[in-house]
């Protein structure tokens, strides 16, 4: 950055920078005796910024900078975004309503993106967690869904159990195209009763296919008569 470049940072809008001269805006011109245009660029260890810009809201000018938001957002990051609210007369640059005007106050809210490789969660089981009169004759499927393909899944991984007490035999099929496992009981499910399914995460257990593994996801259910 030129060193007649310094600009007041403290405040929004960014003041524009005042061109010295002609600026020239086509750089294969051959004539050409001016530098290309300097980016407005943000100071080292500025914070990541979003802006959100409006048009056609009278005479708001979207002059505001906070930092480059080009491509992806950065894993597990606080961002904030700005936006600046202005006066109702011509000359004013943010944003107000144009008809009747009305000045905006500056407003801003913050978000954390998400984290750059999750750990496999349980997002939906059937049945849902304390279900009561369930059936249990068929005898029944218990299924639960993952967030996201994962491995592992297997009869000593995905189990069900009377409630403290030993488990059941039952066949387990996990479908890699819907992320989803399947436990089927052998035989039908006592009445009345309350049982508990348990999706056991680990390393060499249910994981995702980078072996980040799932937190170990319990619930439980009661039959019906």
């Amino acid at each position: 950055m030129a060193s007649h470049d310094v600009i007041p940072r403290e405040v929004l809008p960014i003041p524009d920078r005042k061109p010295v001269s002609l600026t020239t805006y086509d750089a294969k011109d051959p004539d050409t005796k001016f530098p290309p245009i300097e980016p407005l660029l943000p100071p080292e260890g500025a914070p990541n910024v979003l802006i959100v810009l409006l048009d056609d809201v009278g005479y708001g000018a979207g002059s505001p900078f906070g930092g480059p938001a080009n491509g992806n957002l950065l894993p597990s990051t606080l961002y904030t975004v700005v936006i600046t609210g202005g006066q109702c007369t011509p000359t004013a640059a943010g944003i107000r309503v144009q008809t009747p005007c009305a000045a905006l106050a500056t407003t801003s809210w913050t978000f954390t993106t998400e984290i750059a490789n999750p750990a496999p969660t349980v997002t939906a089981t059937n049945p849902v967690a304390n279900a009561t009169n369930v059936i249990r004759r068929g005898p029944p499927v218990i299924t639960a869904t993952f967030s996201e393909p994962v491995q592992g899944v297997n009869a000593t991984t995905a189990t069900i159990a009377r409630t403290g007490g030993g488990a059941i035999a039952a066949t387990v099929v996990y479908n890699a195209a819907t992320q989803t496992v399947s436990i089927t009981p052998a035989a039908n499910l006592r009445a009345n009763t309350s049982f508990t399914v348990t999706l056991r995460g680990g390393a060499t257990a249910i994981r995702d296919l980078t072996n980040k593994p799932l937190v170990t996801k319990t619930w439980s259910f009661t039959t019906g008569a």
